[in-house]
């Protein structure tokens, strides 16, 4: 049956070895007149009794064009056209069709490849059902299994290599769906999604398909839609090309393996399958690009094998394409289990208190009151001032109403002394009957490196931290000297129990990642079970986005007696929170967030800083305890350069000269110092800098993203911008830069700029009220007069 196209038709898709037939592309976006087109569709699809489809989303995730296949027609229809007229009181029958007839019709099979990010966009973009509808990708791998996104995945799942033009193939079903102007690759993508049930390993496992029904309760729905338009949006900010930082030099191996020296771990190559490496050389015999992939990586070397023989130095490496992280396929995962069916994570009463919005009995007491019975700290090493004890009280709290807490810590306040301390209470309190495991996660390994540092301080050992090979083999074994017995590398973790109880050696308190959770390998090794998770707390809990804490509630949910957020809203946000202006962490979770418990005195900062923060970040309720009160402690450079875009970010080589100035003059004190920036290609030129000029420069210059739960005696920034605001517009990012200092602050930056573009800015309110004085100019840094 055929209908006259109204579209060119795709005369040679060329996707299947035996042949395709010419397809027939029908616009669907005046839902008045599309009754005889649904129709003529509705009457095929119900003889095939299996329809394909795809979708094409927004930048921002929003579903654009719905693509139904079956045989050689294809239907694009028009979300934007079609939205909201299905659900009125005089329905248009166009809409009621698609509903009802095509979506909702339990007879019909509906496959698609990532079915459930189309199912959910339905209904949460518009209000739509779907019912039957089959994840093309859960046909042959489970939803949590990496390999569901590779190449070998999406050829097994149509048949097998040998049946298809698989260069042609990969290239339609490798797209997300991002261009809605790309109607030809959305509609083979359905097309291949239909073509799925007339293979003969569909009709042999068609009785064993979970399927997806969205009829069901519209919170748990706007739930699961919230959670995977956030991790879509996300991915989207993912760049698809990456330049790897790379040594110049090679070695060639005896089985013609590429051997390349990686320079730097943000930028490093990568053992994914997901992703192509590609190899730009000096040669003039090799004018294109040569292609291969990472086939082993260790440390800061790289094995790539390459399409052809490589000749001549290297003149840059990329990575293109992106790779799943264990903790995505695991949210994945969930979100499918969800729509199955099979999992009962949505109603587990950590997940309704997070992701719901209905409100808790969250409450924070007077510990003077005589019906609550306080729990004893035991915490020597200093005493606690009264916001730090009650924090430690809140989450010693055995009371149901407070089985889960937030902590709100500004800058210098003492997070980590606040988890310290209610660690070793809760391990060491005789008072307990049972025994009590501990969990300590953050989002960075620096994060987490940071806490085990600070039980170490105050004697406290018994502990673990776990922390994956990537991380720590050749790049940053250094950071851990000072717990290196308490370390376990990923590498040391086996399948045997005997080996993991010697390992933890009765440790009852553990320290990672929440990605080192959500890896598999963690739950194979046995560590959950011999230290489950009772207790858990989170630092820099305002970092994580809200939806990273499925896999871990998924897993442990129903066991975790207390859950303790400790982090700080006015500081870094989740990544991706500038673009995603909805994305939210705990403490943007309203009805959480007010019983949130406020850390209310700093002892970082000096006091003109300190007292400048409170006031214009935190309404003065944060006071300063600090010995150096003179407003010299903050120091502005007046630099005269200019901002230059370079590689993607800003670089500003006349204030790196006026960091070369001051850090020598530090050098000669025997300060100790860092440098930070707000952009990675000045942090790259600082870096290359100091090291070209003699002086001290490793683990000396970050990027201020990279530095939140850092201090230092002396902090250098350089601003790098002259121009516009650019990252001085975000105010919880210039919170962090201008919050590391214990005794100085030392700002390069041109004065004109700060009292002109940037002058309602933090940084320019800063400069505004310690005035001229603070100043310094250009000549006097050279002589030194500062």
């Amino acid at each position: 049956m055929t209908t006259p196209p109204l579209f060119p038709s795709l005369a040679n898709p060329a996707l299947f070895k035996a042949g395709d037939p010419p397809l027939c592309i029908h616009h669907c976006n005046t839902p008045h007149t599309d009754v005889q087109k649904l129709s003529t569709f509705l009457l095929l699809a119900n003889d095939c009794g299996a329809i394909g489809v795809a979708a094409a989303f927004s930048s921002k995730g929003v579903i654009k064009t719905l693509a139904l296949a079956c045989q050689d027609q294809i239907l694009l229809i028009s979300m934007d056209a079609y939205h909201g007229t299905a659900g009125k009181k005089k329905k248009i029958q166009a809409p009621k069709m698609l509903q009802a007839d095509l979506l909702k019709n339990t007879g019909l099979v509906k496959l698609g490849f990532d079915m459930e990010r189309i199912a959910l966009a339905l209904y949460f973009d518009h209000r739509y059902h779907i019912s039957m509808a089959v994840d093309a990708q859960s046909l042959r791998y489970h939803p949590e299994d990496w390999k569901r996104y590779t190449d070998q995945a999406y050829l097994e799942v149509l048949g097998g290599e040998r049946l298809l033009h698989k260069e042609n193939v990969l290239r339609v079903v490798r797209s997300e769906g991002t261009d809605d102007n790309d109607q030809e690759t959305l509609s083979l993508r359905a097309y291949l999604a239909w073509k799925i049930s007339t293979l003969p390993q569909y009709s042999r496992q068609r009785s064993t398909f979970k399927s997806i029904c969205t009829q069901r309760d519209a919170s748990d729905l706007l739930v699961l839609g919230k959670s995977a338009r956030d991790a879509d949006r996300l991915r989207l900010l993912q760049p698809v090309r990456v330049k790897n930082d790379v040594a110049a030099e090679f070695t060639v191996d005896k089985s013609g393996r590429v051997q390349i020296g990686l320079e730097r771990y943000k930028t490093r190559v990568r053992q994914v399958d997901t992703q192509r490496i590609l190899v730009e050389t000096t040669s003039p015999n090799q004018e294109s690009a040569l292609v291969g992939r990472a086939t082993y990586v260790e440390g800061k070397m790289a094995h790539i094998t390459l399409n052809s023989p490589i000749e001549g130095t290297i003149r840059s490496v990329h990575t293109i394409g992106k790779a799943y992280t264990n903790a995505e396929l695991e949210r994945i995962g969930i979100i499918l289990a969800a729509l199955h069916r099979t999992t009962t994570v949505l109603s587990q009463p950590l997940v309704r208190s997070i992701f719901y919005s209905e409100p808790t009995a969250l409450t924070i007491d007077d510990p003077s009151s005589p019906a609550q019975k306080l729990s004893p700290t035991m915490y020597t090493t200093r005493a606690l001032n009264t916001s730090q004890a009650l924090a430690v009280q809140r989450i010693l709290s055995s009371r149901p109403t407070d089985n889960l807490c937030l902590v709100q810590g500004p800058p210098g306040t003492g997070k980590t002394t606040v988890i310290a301390a209610a660690v070793t209470s809760l391990v060491g309190n005789p008072e307990y009957q049972e025994t009590r495991h501990v969990w300590i996660l953050a989002q960075s390994n620096v994060a987490v490196k940071n806490v085990a540092e600070k039980l170490a301080d105050v004697g406290f050992f018994d502990f673990k931290l776990l922390v994956s090979n990537e991380f720590h083999f050749e790049w940053h074994e250094h950071l851990y000297e000072k717990i290196r017995r308490n370390v376990i590398v990923s590498t040391m973790l086996s399948d045997n129990a005997v080996a993991i109880d010697r390992l933890l050696l009765g440790s009852r308190v553990i320290l990672c990642t929440l990605s080192m959770l959500c890896h598999p390998m963690l739950m194979r090794t046995g560590v959950t079970r011999l230290v489950p998770l009772e207790v858990v707390l989170v630092d820099e809990a305002s970092q994580i986005e809200i939806g990273d804490f499925l896999p871990m509630l998924h897993k442990f949910g129903r066991d975790i007696r207390k859950l303790a957020f400790i982090g700080d809203q006015k500081q870094l946000a989740p990544y991706g929170a500038e673009d995603i202006k909805d994305l939210r962490s705990i403490f943007e979770v309203d009805h959480l967030a007010k019983a949130a418990l406020f850390l209310g005195r700093q002892y970082r900062m000096p006091v003109p800083i300190g007292d400048f923060i409170s006031r214009e970040v935190y309404g003065g309720r944060l006071s300063t305890q600090h010995d150096i009160k003179d407003k010299n402690c903050c120091k502005f450079i007046d630099v005269e350069g200019q901002e230059a875009f370079k590689g993607g970010s800003y670089q500003n080589i006349k204030e790196v000269h006026a960091v070369m100035h001051i850090v020598r003059r530090f050098e000669r004190e025997g300060k100790s110092f860092r440098v930070i920036t707000p952009y990675d290609a000045q942090r790259a030129l600082l870096e290359k800098t100091l090291r070209d000029e003699g002086l001290p420069w490793e683990d000396k210059c970050f990027c201020v993203d990279s530095f939140q739960g850092n201090e230092d005696d002396h902090i250098i920034i350089s601003v790098v911008r002259s121009a516009k605001t650019g990252f001085l517009s975000n105010l919880r990012r210039s919170n962090v830069m201008l919050s590391r200092c214990r005794k100085s602050m030392t700002i390069c930056t041109r004065r004109s700029y700060l009292s002109k573009v940037a002058r309602k800015t933090l940084l320019g309110k800063l400069a505004a009220e310690l005035g001229d004085d603070a100043w310094i100019s250009w000549r006097d840094l050279l002589n030194g007069k500062w």
